[in-house]
């Protein structure tokens, strides 16, 4: 690819190759002039990236049978190709050793219709591809003991066979003219606490993982809101904690800041740099305290079932009153509701859901012991599955968006700093104020990436999980488990 000396205008992609290569034949046919757009979709909450590509086919590269016209451009598309891409964007693009290779699985093919929907020349229709590790782990299921392992262990023993090794394995490394193909993808795993033994009965690698997520607890990240999920780049498995510890210095970074802008463009060199860091189209996210209400934003109750002492634990967990003590985005976090307001309407246990476990375990830091009816060790029943109900709820329900121009460095988990002004009179006549409630530190929840001819656009989602703006300095995370309220209820649960 012959780079412009001038540098080109934001939100730039520059595609040097755009494959499609066989999986039967490891052919490949170039279709860098024949697509029209491509989108791809990654997200925190998605185990998977995910997208399509639409496609003008003037060779008829969906008949299965070679025409006499082919003229050697013959290449059958049957919905089980690699779609390979190598690209500079507007940050790399005088730069060789940037370059940037994306491989993906294309496995559907809809939307078949003549071009424009009447020229008896070509044909259109759109290609959905994910990634290579999807296709092939949804061939398999998990269905054996993984024994006297950390979650985390078990994450990554269930990764290198059904993910790693098995795509090593099934995919090319290579097409047939020498292209390397971007398949491999390691994953990052946050360490968790305890070793347990657990029996998967024949469920798929991503249901087995995603099924860990909701058990794991966190060595060092006390909300315990595991995530799987794939980026661009890699796959992960952890918390949003992990994720603020590991890009907190993106904070004080330039190229990590965005500021909200419905202005006009700017066509010079400098306007095209800021360019690159304004949103638009920014939306703000929905407050609905009835909602939070019913989905238990702010409590939990757990009731541990101890048959052997004929007695039943109840845990109460309440989030404001541990919301302080968690690694978050935002560094002055703010509960959406008053105290008074949460807790005349979360306050009442009776009203919260209750969640049972059986009591088969020894206390934490209690010794194990299988005559004292301990089947395991301590598994964080109360503090999972109060935290992370809580935690995914509040996520979600601090969500935002705009649109940005595209870049290649940015990916889900990744931490950005957002300026947002304060639309209100008085903040304009004081030459303008920035708002502290919904501006400032968030997490990229989600990339939505559009691309057409050389034009890169993002729809981008980020969430703080708490409004900023609070008065009460966050204090350093800790590994500390949540505090909760308990209660024993003493019956004969046996009924004897």
């Amino acid at each position: 690819m012959t780079n412009p000396k001038i540098k080109p205008t934001a939100g730039h992609i520059g595609i040097s190759k755009l494959l499609l290569v066989s999986h039967e034949t490891e052919e490949s046919v170039d279709i860098l002039n024949n697509y029209i757009a491509i989108t791809i979709d990654e997200s925190i909450r998605n185990p998977y990236v995910e997208g399509y590509i639409d496609i003008a086919d003037s060779y008829g590269m969906i008949y299965d049978t070679v025409t006499d016209n082919a003229e050697g451009n013959f290449f059958h598309v049957r919905g089980e190709e690699y779609l390979h891409i190598e690209y500079y964007d507007y940050e790399t693009f005088n730069d060789a050793s940037q370059l940037k290779k994306e491989t993906y699985f294309i496995y559907a093919i809809e939307q078949i219709d003549m071009l424009d929907g009447n020229k008896e020349t070509a044909l259109q229709y759109r290609l959905f591809f994910t990634s290579a590790q999807k296709v092939f782990s949804d061939t398999k299921i998990v269905n054996k003991a993984y024994r006297n392992m950390s979650y985390s262990e078990m994450v990554n023993a269930i990764y290198e066979e059904y993910y790693l090794n098995l795509t090593n394995d099934l995919c090319p490394k290579k097409d047939k003219a020498g292209n390397a193909l971007s398949i491999k993808k390691d994953i990052e795993i946050e360490p968790t606490d305890s070793r347990y033994t657990i029996v998967f009965p024949g469920i798929s690698p991503q249901k087995a993982i995603q099924m860990i997520g909701k058990r794991a607890y966190s060595e060092k990240n006390s909300s315990s809101y595991f995530m799987f999920f794939e980026t661009r780049e890699k796959f992960y498995f952890c918390t949003t904690e992990y994720l603020v510890e590991k890009n907190r210095l993106n904070l004080i970074d330039e190229a990590y800041r965005f500021e909200y802008s419905n202005g006009k463009e700017d066509n010079s060199p400098d306007g095209q740099d800021r360019a690159q860091q304004l949103i638009s189209n920014g939306t703000f996210p929905n407050v609905n305290s009835i909602e939070a209400i019913q989905a238990q934003a702010y409590s939990a109750r757990v009731s541990e079932i101890d048959l052997s002492n004929r007695d039943i634990n109840h845990y109460y967990y309440h989030y404001k009153d541990n919301y302080l003590g968690y690694e978050g985005v935002e560094t002055n976090p703010q509960l959406q509701n008053s105290s008074k307001f949460i807790t005349q309407t979360t306050g009442d246990v009776n009203h919260i859901n209750e969640t049972y476990v059986f009591k088969d375990y020894a206390n934490i830091g209690e010794q194990y012991d299988r005559q004292a009816n301990y089947d395991r060790t301590y598994p964080y029943y109360k503090e999972t599955l109060s935290t992370k109900p809580v935690f995914d709820y509040h996520f979600n329900a601090s969500l935002m968006g705009g649109s940005i121009k595209g870049r290649g460095n940015l990916y889900p988990g990744n931490c950005i700093n957002v300026l947002i002004p304060e639309y209100t009179v008085l903040a304009m006549k004081n030459g303008g104020i920035q708002d502290k409630y919904f501006g400032g530190a968030q997490m990229i929840a989600g990339l939505t990436h559009v691309i057409t001819d050389a034009k890169w656009d993002t729809r981008m989602s980020y969430s703080k999980s708490l409004r900023g703006g609070g008065d009460k300095k966050i204090k350093p995370g800790s590994a500390e488990p949540p505090s909760f309220e308990s209660t024993t209820t003493s019956a004969d649960i046996t009924g004897s």
